[in-house]
């Protein structure tokens, strides 16, 4: 008599830390709401990044700097002390603003200067990260849709949980699924659909300066998976 051994389900992956990258310019992203409703689904710690600019930076030492600021094309004028307070008063709006949101949560908000890829590789064991940046365009459409970028590799399966725990955020709009190329053509189309959010894997980022450009194109927050 020959007997089979049961079948055993493969426990989800458990989600522990969540991690929010925002540019110095992104303390009103929706990006920071969308953080906070994976960790409260996840029951998982939030750490919230203020990324800042090493070109900015290294900009900022030189003689009669101005900086054009993304929102309303002002000018001021930048030298490095202007540029450390200026700084130290984002993560101070950034700590207030997530104080109240982010009751009841493990936060833990730093100030660094690093680029996406390099932070993916310093935050590996981070088990979501998103990217955020405030939005200047004022144009959008009625209709938003949440897309999922896949690749031919792409395990559809792989985002099926970050996905319903993002379901509060797109307005039960179906997601829609687009093919991850990293080149110009996928992101001209991305800035003219303008949805609501972007679900990628760090598996499926192949080329180095994808995400790089990913984050430069766009004002949505972008969800980087393991």
């Amino acid at each position: 008599m020959t007997t089979s051994a049961p079948e055993t389900t493969a426990e989800p992956r458990r989600v522990r830390e969540i991690v929010l990258a925002l540019e110095t310019d992104g303390r009103d992203s929706p990006a920071i709401p969308l953080a906070l409703s994976l960790a409260r689904h996840f029951a998982a710690g939030l750490v919230a990044l203020l990324v800042e600019s090493e070109a900015l930076r290294r900009a900022a030492s030189l003689p009669f700097c101005v900086e054009v600021r993304r929102h309303s094309g002002d000018e001021r004028r930048l030298d490095p002390a202007l540029l450390e307070r200026s700084l130290r008063q984002a993560l101070q709006q950034l700590e207030r603003s997530l104080m109240a949101p982010a009751s009841g949560l493990r936060v833990d908000v730093r100030r660094v200067c690093s680029r996406p890829l390099q932070l993916l590789d310093e935050h590996a064991t981070a088990d979501i990260v998103v990217f955020g940046r405030s939005t200047v365009s004022r144009w959008l459409p009625a209709e938003r849709s949440p897309i999922r970028l896949e690749t031919a590799a792409t395990d559809p399966a792989h985002f099926d949980e970050a996905a319903r725990a993002l379901q509060a955020h797109t307005a039960s709009a179906p997601w829609e699924r687009l093919h991850w190329t990293g080149d110009a053509d996928v992101l001209a189309r991305l800035r003219r659909r303008r949805p609501s959010l972007i679900l990628i894997s760090r598996r499926d980022i192949a080329r180095a300066d994808g995400l790089q450009q990913l984050i430069e194109a766009l004002d949505e927050p972008i969800v980087v998976l393991p």
